[in-house]
């Protein structure tokens, strides 16, 4: 994603540069069959998200939220790795699952 702002006679932005971020995502997950009806089930994910237009270039009101937005071009990938488990049944037309986000 690349974002190129004017600076708008804004003296915050004058000579920022162009910002180019280059964001990468990936996810594994594993079912484990403990008996026939049981299974563990576990998911592990990796996500990469580049910062919006208005997180790097914004200065002013938001009319929509009524705040005062103040962005930050020096804002870096949004990083975040997340985890899952479940515990699932199946049996006939029985179905059900537990699982734990982390």
């Amino acid at each position: 994603m690349k974002q190129d702002p004017t600076a708008a006679g804004n003296d915050k932005f004058a000579g920022v540069a162009d910002r180019d971020f280059n964001a990468f995502s990936a996810s594994l997950g594993a079912l484990y069959k403990l008996t026939p009806a049981w299974a563990v089930a576990g998911n592990i994910a990796y996500t990469e998200r580049a910062p919006a237009l208005y997180e790097l270039f914004a200065n002013g009101p938001h009319d929509a939220t009524g705040q005062y937005l103040i962005g930050n071009p020096d804002a870096q990938k949004k990083k975040a790795v997340s985890a899952d488990v479940s515990l699932r049944f199946a049996s006939g037309p029985n179905k059900g699952s537990i699982g734990a986000f982390l």
